[in-house]
């Protein structure tokens, strides 16, 4: 079962991706709710780490992807102990640059994996393009095109 956690305004989307349940977390803080996750793959770093510790079921793994640098360096600081004094694991995920876009090229081909992209951008435009994904308005990806028109 998969849990997605949205705004409002991401909720038909975050379904339409197919998981299966979604918070709106302007009405409900997940990490809070005592539900427990097995897994939690965590984009923004909103919460604190031990929010994220108290979320997981025993033997649960989180994995950051993204996030504000205080987040990313109390997890570096604080995860291998938490994974080390009890039975939850916490931890960056990280990836070499361009490794595996074989397998990412197959799921998108394949229909596996689906993509919205949100807006595209020219390179000259690459500012613009980052105030509106700073800005939040952004729900889905944000393509800024090197070479030729958006």
């Amino acid at each position: 079962e998969v849990t997605g956690v949205c705004s409002t305004a991401k909720t038909a989307q975050v379904l339409a991706y197919g998981a299966d349940r979604v918070i709106d977390y302007t009405r409900e803080d997940f990490t809070r709710n005592g539900r427990g996750y097995d897994r939690i793959i965590d984009v923004k770093g909103f919460h604190s780490l031990f929010a994220y510790r108290r979320a997981l079921r025993p033997g649960g793994v989180y994995a950051m992807v993204g996030g504000k640098t205080a987040l990313i360096n109390q997890l570096m600081l604080l995860a291998p102990l938490i994974s080390l004094f009890t039975d939850k694991q916490m931890g960056l995920l990280l990836h070499k640059a361009n490794q595996g876009l074989d397998v990412l090229s197959e799921l998108l081909e394949s229909g596996k994996l689906k993509v919205f992209i949100d807006k595209t951008f020219t390179l000259e435009e690459s500012p613009e393009a980052i105030r509106y994904v700073e800005a939040g308005k952004a729900r889905g990806k944000v393509v800024v095109h090197v070479g030729g028109t958006a």
